[in-house]
């Protein structure tokens, strides 16, 4: 990612996919100081809900005086100047409307270079999306405690464990179920982190047993996290809270496909047109909803089993549900 953030010409990289992949650790992570020798100013955007508000918010971070200048694009460009500047922009999701605004700033400010954190593209031209990748968990089959050791999948359930139960350790017993945890989680950093967590008071086959239940049985978070990553319910909810109606309900549709979907299956079942169903997968996909996944035959659509229980816990919940 930072050989993308460094490429010449490169003026917005947005670091996508759902929330908890750990998008703003990777952000935060990037050594850049080389290129960006003016400065890197990190603006935190999860309290931001007006996308008028966030060139402001750039400019308090960046410490601009928003007092004297006619907008708070004035005020940047007077701070920014003809200097090489990274801003990390993390969590735009919920202001992208805020598009506009930024693609001003990056052709009043020649030398800044944006990094945000975002579940949803911008739609910029000047954009390169970059979706992070989950964490590989070990491969199905895999038997020696030593490889399983080395997946990152597993690696970080062992860390995030040894800090609520100290001398936590792989054993001939529980490695083949941390194997399994980080499978049926996808590689999910937060839902892994979530899940090792429970290990204060549970064996990893016990934890195991329990995340078939519900996404409740991976419990909370810490307490200096933000409110909406503190549970994995939490983190998805406030995905799909962001969609339209008609996306929620293609979404919903969708989730009925255990194993996946091609667009005119999906468009048969929600009683679409084609055409309008790819136009709203498309929006579900901008959202880090749901993914194409090129591994098999052929291309098929999928979305996380975690999205996927999470919306069937919405349609079960229902009064209607039968």
């Amino acid at each position: 990612m930072a050989g993308l953030v460094e490429q010449p010409g490169v003026l917005l990289v947005t670091l996508t996919r759902p929330g908890g992949v750990g998008k703003t650790r990777l952000a935060v992570g990037e050594r850049l100081r080389d290129r960006f020798g003016a400065g890197t100013v990190f603006v935190p955007l999860e309290a931001v809900t007006d996308p008028g508000l966030v060139l402001a918010a750039i400019g308090r971070a960046a410490g601009a005086d928003l007092s004297w200048a006619g907008s708070p694009l004035e005020a940047l460009a007077d701070v920014f100047g003809d200097g090489a500047w990274l801003l990390v922009l993390d969590n735009l999701e919920q202001v992208v409307q805020a598009a506009a605004d930024l693609g001003e700033l990056l052709a009043r400010c020649p030398g800044v270079t944006i990094l945000a954190t975002s579940r949803t593209v911008l739609g910029l031209r000047a954009e390169r999306e970059y979706p992070v990748p989950p964490l590989p968990p070990p491969a199905a089959g895999t038997v020696s405690r030593e490889e399983l050791a080395s997946s990152p999948a597993v690696a970080l359930f062992v860390d995030r464990a040894r800090a609520v139960r100290p001398g936590f350790a792989l054993t001939e017993g529980n490695a083949a179920a941390a194997a399994e945890i980080g499978r049926r989680l996808e590689g999910l950093p937060l839902a892994i982190e979530l899940a090792a967590a429970r290990t204060r008071l549970l064996d990893p086959p016990a934890l195991l047993d329990r995340l078939a239940a519900s996404l409740d049985a991976l419990g909370t978070g810490a307490v200096d996290l933000p409110a909406r990553q503190r549970t994995l319910r939490a983190t998805v909810q406030w995905s799909v809270g962001l969609l339209t109606d008609a996306e929620r309900s293609l979404l919903e549709i969708a989730a009925v496909f255990t194993d996946g979907w091609t667009i005119a299956a999906a468009a048969q079942v929600a009683g679409l047109e084609e055409d309008r169903a790819l136009e709203l997968f498309e929006a579900l996909a901008r959202h880090s909803l749901v993914y194409v996944d090129n591994t098999g035959a052929g291309p098929r659509t999928r979305m996380l089993e975690t999205v996927r229980a999470f919306v069937a816990e919405r349609l079960a919940a229902r009064p209607d549900a039968d």
